[in-house]
């Protein structure tokens, strides 16, 4: 087990479902922006939602690599 890689991990995680509620709230203002016909709106939030997922996936398989970590003098 690797202390470093999971800590790590687990923060990419925790922020990637931050990225991904935040793009779920901005979903309906930039739905109000569009109707309103404003002439700047945000970007779409849904590239974020897709990062989110990436950045989880990503996250995970480096808490799953910590977990399976083995150190070169435990090999000996």
């Amino acid at each position: 087990m690797h202390k470093p890689l999971l800590i790590a991990g687990i923060i990419l995680v925790a922020v990637s479902k931050v990225l991904i509620l935040k793009s779920l709230f901005d979903q309906t203002a930039y739905e109000n922006c569009i109707q309103s016909n404003a002439a700047v709106c945000a970007q779409a939030p849904f590239p974020f939602y897709i990062y989110g997922w990436i950045i989880t996936a990503v996250g995970a398989a480096i808490v799953i690599y910590g977990l399976k970590y083995v150190q070169l003098k435990d090999l000996r």
